[in-house]
């Protein structure tokens, strides 16, 4: 091999290594730089359009890595504004905000924390029916919590959000059977079991309903 091509591929290895380290480090250390700096705008944020004009810079940075964690950081954000307000324009409008970055990584359907994403998803969307006292919400939130028990049936939080929306909806039927599950995987759990017995008091039985 002559002289020419050892430095042409010494060359070419060289842009390729540097294209790696630009693509895999750089980026995702510069997004996630950009996010901490945008969040200690976004605490001092006194509207939701305060809020978009610190964060959305840094979230639109490109990286083939770390748009879930940011994106799983602005919702527990949002969740923190919902929780604070009843004014139901605000709470629509976070929502639908957040459904823009958050969307596309449920449609997904995959990923080592999206399990998680399904459980913020169902939360945000609870707090929101109570917050607003819309109970439209509840479907969302019963989608999420749904899809996430489905995957890991026997993870208790998915349950545990299933059995607040069927009080919630004061479904006694999917109460029973949520409820059924809890006791069924976790039977000597006593305070669980008070806890659902309770519970059990102020949700009408199906046949009552009529």
């Amino acid at each position: 091999m002559n002289q020419s091509i050892k430095h042409i591929i010494a060359v070419s290895l060289g842009i390729v290594m540097l294209g790696v380290g630009i693509y895999g480090n750089y980026l995702p250390w510069r997004k996630s730089v950009a996010y901490v700096l945008a969040s200690q705008k976004a605490a001092n944020a006194k509207s939701l359009d305060d809020l978009k004009r610190a964060i959305v810079p840094a979230l639109e940075l490109n990286s083939p890595i770390g748009q879930p964690e940011l994106v799983r950081n602005l919702a527990n954000s949002l969740m923190s504004v919902i929780r604070n307000t009843n004014n139901t324009e605000l709470i629509d409008a976070s929502l639908k905000f957040l459904a823009g970055y958050y969307n596309p990584i449920i449609e997904r359907g995959r990923g080592m924390s999206f399990g998680q994403d399904l459980y913020i998803l169902g939360v945000i969307h609870e707090i929101s029916a109570i917050q607003s006292k819309n109970p439209i919400y509840l479907d969302t939130a019963e989608q999420a919590f749904l899809q996430g028990a489905e995957s890991s049936p026997n993870r208790p939080q998915y349950l545990y959000g299933l059995m607040d929306i069927y009080r919630f909806k004061q479904d006694g039927d999917r109460f029973k059977s949520v409820t059924d599950k809890i006791l069924e995987d976790w039977p000597k759990d006593e305070k669980t079991r008070k806890l659902v017995e309770d519970l059990v008091i102020v949700v009408p039985k199906a046949e009552n309903k009529k």
